[in-house]
Formats: structure tokens, sequence, C-alpha cells
């Protein structure tokens, strides 16, 4: 019995999912409508895909520079799935929340990083791997990280450079410093930074990639 409510509770969960991925697409101009339902079809295809190997290095580094319980909520933008959630709750944070267009589970709420519906300053970390370079817009979607990051929150960043983009990879950042620059005046202090090449030990990705950790302020000091 258990097993058959938690079941239908996962359907009401997927049709909610649904029902709201409708509203957002059918709501807004047609430019951005034609980039959501590309970025609908990827996440779908994609929502099986595990990003443990992947990720590993950036929740390790973020866990040691913003450890549980000094830190406590965390954002997630682009979960796709619960595994990404997992992972974080691994390190023992007590709240972590994911957001992305499409979700298969309670723990990811339907929402565009563009316009969040949290209120200013609800998160002490806001984590986002893979996911800016699909941003309509980066530099708003950087201004909605902030706002809802507190002051002296930690953002933790992973992005692939110097590739080729596409309809659904639409940004290459080339660098951590374009990246970065996305984030000042906020920006407080850069705490780890790195890139890696494609195929090496530390990145099992096809693409390089960069990811930094950093801190923002609101009050300008």
């Amino acid at each position: 019995m258990p097993g058959i409510v938690k079941f239908l509770k996962n359907k009401v969960s997927a049709m909610k999912s649904w029902l709201l991925s409708l509203q957002l697409l059918f709501s807004l101009n047609p430019a951005y409508t034609k980039y959501v339902l590309s970025q609908l079809k990827r996440t779908n295809f994609c929502r099986n895909f595990d990003p443990k190997e992947r990720n590993k290095w950036l929740i390790e580094k973020l866990s040691e520079i913003a450890p549980a319980p000094a830190y406590k909520s965390v954002l997630a933008i682009g979960s796709r799935n619960k595994i990404e959630i997992d992972c974080l709750k691994e390190k023992k944070y007590e709240k972590v929340t994911g957001i992305d267009l499409v979700s298969n589970h309670p723990g990811i709420m339907v929402m565009d990083m563009h316009k969040m519906s949290f209120s200013d300053g609800s998160f002490d970390i806001v984590y986002c791997a893979h996911s800016l370079e699909h941003a309509f817009d980066a530099g708003k979607a950087a201004k909605e990280i902030i706002r809802v990051a507190r002051n002296g929150a930690i953002i933790a960043i992973e992005i692939p450079v110097k590739y080729s983009t596409d309809t659904v990879d639409l940004i290459d950042f080339k660098n951590s410093n374009n990246l970065l620059g996305l984030f000042r005046p906020a920006l407080k202090k850069v705490f780890w930074n790195e890139e890696q090449p494609a195929k090496s030990q530390r990145n099992i990705t096809d693409t390089a990639v960069v990811r930094t950790i950093f801190s923002i302020t609101k009050n300008g000091k």
C-alpha cells in the first residue's frame, strides 16, 4: 500500500510539473517559447542522466568552503533529477531545493532561472552546474541568482567552455573571467577557480570545464 501511495503522489507531482511547464511555455514571447521548447526537449531526453561523477569535484570543494551546518539552505539550478539533490544532501545540508523547467520529483520545483519565485535572500548557497550555458539571458539569470541568495552567500558554478554552441547549449563563456563578470559588482571573494581539459582526470565530459566558487555581497562591502 505505501508503494501505491508513493506511486500516485509521484504521478500527481509529474502532472503538476507538466501543467506548470505548459503555463511557462505559452505565456512568453515567440522567441522565448522557442527557447523553452528546445530546453524542455533536452531536459526530458537527459532526465535520467546521472551527474554524480561529473559534478563530484564541484560538490566536494563546495562542502569544504561552505560546510554544513554553518550553511543550511541550498538552491540547485537545473537539477533535472533527484540525483544531484541527493549528492548535496550527502554533504549534510539541511535544506536542498532544486529547480528546472520540468520535474519528475517533488524535490525539484518547476521554475525559470530567469524569473524565480523565491523571496530575496532565501538561500545560503546557490549551486549551478551545467546550467548557465543554457540561459536565454545570462545576465538576467545572474541577477536572479544574486537576488535569491542572502548577503554573503556562496555561489558554486560549473560550465563547459571552448566548445561549439548550438540551439540548446547557447553560450560559450570561454573562461572564468567572462563568467565572473556577470556577477560584478556583487562579486565579493573568489575562493576557488579551475579549468580542466576535456576527458581528463578531473573532467569526464567531452568539453573543457570551468569551475568556480565565490561569495557575493549586497551592501557593497
